[in-house]
Protein backbone atom coordinates (compact mmCIF):
# COMPACT_ATOMS: atom_id res chain seq x y z
CA UNK A 1 0.00 0.00 0.00
CA UNK A 2 1.69 3.13 -1.03
CA UNK A 3 1.35 6.70 0.85
CA UNK A 4 -0.74 9.22 -0.58
CA UNK A 5 -1.43 12.75 -0.10
CA UNK A 6 -4.90 14.12 0.28
CA UNK A 7 -5.95 17.51 -0.45
CA UNK A 8 -9.52 19.09 -0.78
CA UNK A 9 -9.87 18.27 -4.55
CA UNK A 10 -8.60 14.88 -4.77
CA UNK A 11 -6.45 11.90 -3.29
CA UNK A 12 -3.43 11.13 -5.33
CA UNK A 13 -0.97 8.62 -4.96
CA UNK A 14 2.50 10.24 -5.23
CA UNK A 15 4.22 9.82 -8.76
CA UNK A 16 6.43 12.97 -8.74
CA UNK A 17 3.89 15.69 -7.35
CA UNK A 18 5.21 18.75 -6.24
CA UNK A 19 4.31 21.16 -3.49
CA UNK A 20 3.12 23.49 -6.69
CA UNK A 21 0.51 20.65 -6.80
CA UNK A 22 -1.15 21.02 -3.45
CA UNK A 23 -0.72 24.64 -2.90
CA UNK A 24 -3.56 27.46 -3.05
CA UNK A 25 -4.63 30.53 -1.27
CA UNK A 26 -6.75 28.52 1.07
CA UNK A 27 -4.56 25.73 1.70
CA UNK A 28 -4.48 25.64 6.08
CA UNK A 29 -0.81 24.26 5.77
CA UNK A 30 1.08 27.19 4.41
CA UNK A 31 1.15 30.62 6.60
CA UNK A 32 -1.79 33.46 6.55
CA UNK A 33 -0.78 36.45 3.96
CA UNK A 34 1.19 39.12 6.06
CA UNK A 35 3.40 41.83 4.81
CA UNK A 36 4.71 41.06 1.01
CA UNK A 37 4.09 37.65 1.66
CA UNK A 38 0.65 35.71 0.23
CA UNK A 39 0.80 32.10 0.41
CA UNK A 40 -1.07 32.09 -3.34
CA UNK A 41 2.21 32.82 -4.85
CA UNK A 42 4.01 30.56 -3.07
CA UNK A 43 5.17 27.64 -5.68
CA UNK A 44 7.78 25.09 -5.58
CA UNK A 45 10.44 24.34 -8.71
CA UNK A 46 11.89 21.66 -6.85
CA UNK A 47 10.82 18.70 -7.15
CA UNK A 48 9.84 15.84 -3.82
CA UNK A 49 8.11 12.50 -3.72
CA UNK A 50 7.68 10.25 -0.61
CA UNK A 51 6.73 7.13 -0.81
CA UNK A 52 5.88 4.31 1.94
CA UNK A 53 4.23 1.27 3.19
CA UNK A 54 1.91 2.61 5.33
CA UNK A 55 2.35 -1.04 7.64
CA UNK A 56 5.90 -0.72 7.41
CA UNK A 57 6.89 -3.42 5.26
CA UNK A 58 10.37 -3.36 4.05
CA UNK A 59 9.82 -3.98 0.33
CA UNK A 60 12.57 -3.65 -2.91
CA UNK A 61 8.82 -2.44 -4.08
CA UNK A 62 9.57 0.72 -1.97
CA UNK A 63 13.19 1.87 -3.60
CA UNK A 64 11.79 1.08 -7.22
CA UNK A 65 9.02 3.20 -6.49
CA UNK A 66 11.00 6.24 -5.54
CA UNK A 67 13.59 5.61 -8.03
CA UNK A 68 10.43 6.22 -10.70
CA UNK A 69 9.87 9.46 -8.96
CA UNK A 70 13.33 10.38 -9.49
CA UNK A 71 12.73 9.69 -13.21
CA UNK A 72 9.55 11.18 -13.11
CA UNK A 73 11.15 14.89 -11.54
CA UNK A 74 14.11 14.31 -13.92
CA UNK A 75 12.65 17.58 -15.87
CA UNK A 76 12.91 19.69 -12.41
CA UNK A 77 16.55 18.82 -12.48
CA UNK A 78 16.13 16.16 -10.52
CA UNK A 79 19.66 14.47 -12.06
CA UNK A 80 22.76 13.94 -9.82
CA UNK A 81 26.03 16.07 -10.98
CA UNK A 82 27.58 12.65 -12.44
CA UNK A 83 25.48 9.68 -12.59
CA UNK A 84 28.54 7.45 -11.50
CA UNK A 85 30.18 8.95 -8.87
CA UNK A 86 27.56 10.70 -6.22
CA UNK A 87 27.08 14.02 -6.00
CA UNK A 88 23.47 15.44 -7.13
CA UNK A 89 19.38 14.31 -6.80
CA UNK A 90 19.04 10.60 -5.10
CA UNK A 91 16.60 8.94 -2.79
CA UNK A 92 16.71 8.38 0.98
CA UNK A 93 15.79 4.98 2.48
CA UNK A 94 15.40 3.75 6.02
CA UNK A 95 17.80 4.55 8.45
CA UNK A 96 20.24 2.14 8.41
CA UNK A 97 20.14 0.42 11.90
CA UNK A 98 22.79 -2.20 12.03
CA UNK A 99 25.37 0.25 11.16
CA UNK A 100 24.37 3.11 13.55
CA UNK A 101 24.18 0.09 16.31
CA UNK A 102 27.73 -0.84 15.51
CA UNK A 103 29.24 2.92 15.80
CA UNK A 104 27.22 3.53 18.64
CA UNK A 105 29.23 0.56 20.39
CA UNK A 106 32.19 1.85 19.27
CA UNK A 107 31.44 5.41 20.69
CA UNK A 108 29.97 3.63 24.16
CA UNK A 109 26.42 3.97 24.46
CA UNK A 110 23.30 1.71 23.24
CA UNK A 111 20.81 2.55 20.68
CA UNK A 112 17.00 2.63 21.19
CA UNK A 113 15.70 -0.23 18.97
CA UNK A 114 14.44 1.00 15.47
CA UNK A 115 11.39 3.12 15.55
CA UNK A 116 12.30 4.79 18.75
CA UNK A 117 15.17 6.74 17.72
CA UNK A 118 15.81 9.25 14.93
CA UNK A 119 18.59 11.58 13.32
CA UNK A 120 19.35 14.27 12.17
CA UNK A 121 22.18 17.06 11.39
CA UNK A 122 23.46 18.84 14.55
CA UNK A 123 25.80 22.38 14.64
CA UNK A 124 27.99 21.86 17.63
CA UNK A 125 29.50 24.55 19.85
CA UNK A 126 33.11 25.12 19.23
CA UNK A 127 33.50 24.15 22.28
CA UNK A 128 31.34 20.85 22.00
CA UNK A 129 33.06 19.81 18.42
CA UNK A 130 33.43 16.39 18.15
CA UNK A 131 36.37 17.02 15.70
CA UNK A 132 38.65 19.45 17.29
CA UNK A 133 40.71 20.26 14.05
CA UNK A 134 41.03 18.51 10.58
CA UNK A 135 38.19 19.43 8.69
CA UNK A 136 40.98 20.75 5.37
CA UNK A 137 44.23 19.94 5.20
CA UNK A 138 46.50 21.14 2.45
CA UNK A 139 49.55 18.40 1.95
CA UNK A 140 52.59 19.02 -0.20
CA UNK A 141 55.31 16.35 -1.76
CA UNK A 142 57.01 15.48 -4.69
CA UNK A 143 53.35 14.46 -5.60
CA UNK A 144 51.77 17.74 -5.58
CA UNK A 145 54.39 20.41 -5.16
CA UNK A 146 51.60 23.27 -5.19
CA UNK A 147 49.44 21.33 -2.95
CA UNK A 148 46.59 18.95 -2.65
CA UNK A 149 43.96 18.54 0.18
CA UNK A 150 42.38 15.97 2.24
CA UNK A 151 39.66 16.01 4.37
CA UNK A 152 41.39 14.08 7.32
CA UNK A 153 38.42 14.21 9.54
CA UNK A 154 35.94 12.38 6.96
CA UNK A 155 38.68 10.14 6.88
CA UNK A 156 39.39 6.63 8.54
CA UNK A 157 41.88 7.48 11.50
CA UNK A 158 44.25 4.68 10.45
CA UNK A 159 44.71 5.82 6.81
CA UNK A 160 45.59 9.17 8.08
CA UNK A 161 49.81 8.01 8.03
CA UNK A 162 49.69 5.39 5.01
CA UNK A 163 52.45 3.78 2.99
CA UNK A 164 50.77 1.92 0.11
CA UNK A 165 51.64 0.84 -3.71
CA UNK A 166 49.53 2.28 -6.22
CA UNK A 167 47.02 1.15 -8.36
CA UNK A 168 46.64 3.84 -11.57
CA UNK A 169 43.85 4.72 -13.85
CA UNK A 170 45.02 6.19 -16.57
CA UNK A 171 41.19 8.35 -16.83
CA UNK A 172 37.89 7.76 -15.93
CA UNK A 173 36.72 5.84 -18.26
CA UNK A 174 39.73 3.25 -17.50
CA UNK A 175 38.47 3.54 -14.42
CA UNK A 176 34.91 2.38 -14.92
CA UNK A 177 36.02 -0.61 -17.19
CA UNK A 178 38.70 -2.26 -14.50
CA UNK A 179 37.64 -1.12 -11.02
CA UNK A 180 35.61 -4.52 -10.75
CA UNK A 181 37.42 -6.37 -12.57
CA UNK A 182 37.87 -9.31 -9.87
CA UNK A 183 41.77 -10.10 -11.30
CA UNK A 184 42.23 -6.57 -10.37
CA UNK A 185 45.85 -6.62 -8.03
CA UNK A 186 44.34 -4.05 -5.46
CA UNK A 187 43.85 -4.69 -1.84
CA UNK A 188 42.53 -3.05 0.99
CA UNK A 189 46.27 -1.48 1.70
CA UNK A 190 46.66 -0.40 -2.25
CA UNK A 191 46.44 3.85 -2.80
CA UNK A 192 44.42 4.21 -6.02
CA UNK A 193 45.22 6.94 -8.61
CA UNK A 194 43.30 8.65 -11.10
CA UNK A 195 45.14 10.91 -13.81
CA UNK A 196 43.34 13.39 -16.23
CA UNK A 197 40.36 14.54 -13.86
CA UNK A 198 41.76 18.21 -13.32
CA UNK A 199 40.79 21.10 -14.96
CA UNK A 200 42.21 20.49 -18.34
CA UNK A 201 42.79 16.78 -18.02
CA UNK A 202 39.02 15.97 -17.46
CA UNK A 203 38.66 18.99 -18.85
CA UNK A 204 36.36 21.14 -15.87
CA UNK A 205 37.53 19.63 -12.85
CA UNK A 206 34.40 17.22 -12.15
CA UNK A 207 33.43 15.88 -8.76
CA UNK A 208 35.26 12.42 -9.45
CA UNK A 209 37.58 12.54 -6.27
CA UNK A 210 35.61 10.41 -4.10
CA UNK A 211 37.02 6.97 -6.56
CA UNK A 212 35.41 4.43 -5.75
CA UNK A 213 36.04 1.31 -4.17
CA UNK A 214 36.31 -1.83 -6.18
CA UNK A 215 33.52 -4.49 -5.23
CA UNK A 216 35.61 -7.21 -4.05
CA UNK A 217 36.82 -5.23 -1.10
CA UNK A 218 33.87 -4.03 -0.26
CA UNK A 219 32.54 -7.97 -0.03
CA UNK A 220 35.72 -7.84 2.48
CA UNK A 221 34.12 -5.32 4.38
CA UNK A 222 36.42 -2.84 3.20
CA UNK A 223 35.12 0.85 3.66
CA UNK A 224 38.01 3.39 3.36
CA UNK A 225 41.33 3.28 1.09
CA UNK A 226 43.38 6.02 0.07
CA UNK A 227 42.41 7.45 -3.39
CA UNK A 228 44.64 10.53 -4.83
CA UNK A 229 43.35 12.48 -7.99
CA UNK A 230 43.54 15.85 -9.57
CA UNK A 231 39.43 16.46 -9.42
CA UNK A 232 37.83 17.49 -6.83
CA UNK A 233 34.75 15.96 -5.15
CA UNK A 234 31.48 17.19 -3.29
CA UNK A 235 31.63 18.40 0.20
CA UNK A 236 29.02 16.18 1.60
CA UNK A 237 31.73 12.94 0.33
CA UNK A 238 33.93 11.23 2.72
CA UNK A 239 37.05 9.28 2.53
CA UNK A 240 40.75 9.22 2.62
CA UNK A 241 40.52 11.04 -0.82
CA UNK A 242 43.48 13.25 -1.70
CA UNK A 243 42.02 15.77 -4.09
CA UNK A 244 42.88 19.20 -6.19
CA UNK A 245 46.38 17.66 -6.98
CA UNK A 246 48.48 20.26 -8.96
CA UNK A 247 49.93 20.29 -11.32
CA UNK A 248 47.40 18.06 -12.89
CA UNK A 249 48.67 15.21 -14.59
CA UNK A 250 47.73 16.23 -17.78
CA UNK A 251 50.15 18.97 -18.26
CA UNK A 252 52.82 16.96 -16.73
CA UNK A 253 52.54 16.86 -12.86
CA UNK A 254 54.51 14.32 -11.29
CA UNK A 255 50.59 12.50 -10.81
CA UNK A 256 50.68 11.75 -14.39
CA UNK A 257 54.51 9.79 -13.43
CA UNK A 258 53.26 7.24 -11.15
CA UNK A 259 53.06 3.49 -11.99
CA UNK A 260 51.30 1.12 -10.48
CA UNK A 261 53.24 -0.51 -7.67
CA UNK A 262 54.72 2.59 -7.14
CA UNK A 263 55.26 3.18 -3.02
CA UNK A 264 53.11 6.37 -2.18
CA UNK A 265 52.95 8.02 1.44
CA UNK A 266 50.20 9.90 3.04
CA UNK A 267 51.20 11.31 6.09
CA UNK A 268 48.67 14.19 7.19
CA UNK A 269 49.87 15.13 10.55
CA UNK A 270 52.67 16.41 8.87
CA UNK A 271 50.94 17.37 5.68
CA UNK A 272 52.69 15.71 3.12
CA UNK A 273 52.31 13.31 0.00
CA UNK A 274 55.40 11.71 -1.27
CA UNK A 275 55.91 9.65 -4.48
CA UNK A 276 58.26 6.96 -3.37
CA UNK A 277 60.71 6.52 -6.24
CA UNK A 278 63.99 7.40 -6.88
CA UNK A 279 64.78 10.78 -8.31
CA UNK A 280 66.51 9.31 -11.18
CA UNK A 281 63.64 7.30 -12.10
CA UNK A 282 61.19 9.71 -12.23
CA UNK A 283 63.58 11.56 -14.10
CA UNK A 284 63.77 8.83 -16.86
CA UNK A 285 59.82 8.96 -17.24
CA UNK A 286 59.81 12.65 -17.61
CA UNK A 287 62.16 12.48 -20.13
CA UNK A 288 59.82 9.36 -22.21
CA UNK A 289 56.30 11.82 -20.96
CA UNK A 290 54.22 13.28 -23.73
CA UNK A 291 51.88 15.74 -23.50
CA UNK A 292 48.12 14.46 -24.48
CA UNK A 293 46.86 16.56 -27.37
CA UNK A 294 44.26 19.31 -26.64
CA UNK A 295 40.95 18.06 -26.09
CA UNK A 296 39.76 21.02 -27.92
CA UNK A 297 40.80 23.15 -31.36
CA UNK A 298 37.97 25.76 -31.18
CA UNK A 299 35.46 27.77 -29.76
CA UNK A 300 34.87 28.05 -25.92
CA UNK A 301 36.94 24.82 -25.30
CA UNK A 302 39.94 26.14 -26.45
CA UNK A 303 39.32 29.60 -24.52
CA UNK A 304 38.88 27.65 -21.47
CA UNK A 305 42.01 25.35 -22.06
CA UNK A 306 44.29 28.26 -22.59
CA UNK A 307 43.36 30.55 -20.29
CA UNK A 308 41.98 28.38 -17.34
CA UNK A 309 44.36 28.27 -13.98
CA UNK A 310 45.17 25.29 -11.73
CA UNK A 311 43.38 23.93 -8.75
CA UNK A 312 46.20 25.94 -6.37
CA UNK A 313 45.28 29.19 -8.99
CA UNK A 314 41.41 28.96 -8.40
CA UNK A 315 40.43 27.23 -11.86
CA UNK A 316 39.78 30.67 -13.03
CA UNK A 317 40.21 32.58 -16.09
CA UNK A 318 43.67 33.95 -15.77
CA UNK A 319 42.17 36.87 -17.59
CA UNK A 320 39.68 37.99 -14.88
CA UNK A 321 42.79 38.47 -12.41
CA UNK A 322 43.58 41.96 -13.29
CA UNK A 323 43.26 43.84 -10.41
CA UNK A 324 42.39 47.24 -12.02
CA UNK A 325 38.30 47.35 -11.52
CA UNK A 326 35.75 47.17 -14.00
CA UNK A 327 34.30 50.02 -15.07
CA UNK A 328 30.36 49.76 -15.02
CA UNK A 329 29.07 50.56 -19.52
CA UNK A 330 27.36 52.98 -20.20
CA UNK A 331 23.85 52.21 -20.77
CA UNK A 332 22.36 54.89 -23.42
Amino acid sequence: MSARFEDRHARKTVTGLTAADFTDSADPGLPAPQGLYDPALDKDSCGVGFIADIKGQKTHQIVSDALQILCNLEHRGATGADPRMGDGAGILVQMPHKFFARKAKELGFTLPEPGQYGVGHLFLPRDKALVSSGSLAVLRGNLAPNGAVIKPAAAEAHLLKHVGAAIVFSDYNDMAARIDDPGLPVTRDSVIVLKHAGPLGAPGMPEWGQLPIPKKLLAEGVRDMVRISDARMSGTSYGACVLHVSPESFIGGPLALVQDGDLIELDVPARKIELKVPADELARRRAAWKQPPPRYERGFGALYQQHVTQADAGCDFDFLEAAAPTAEPEIH
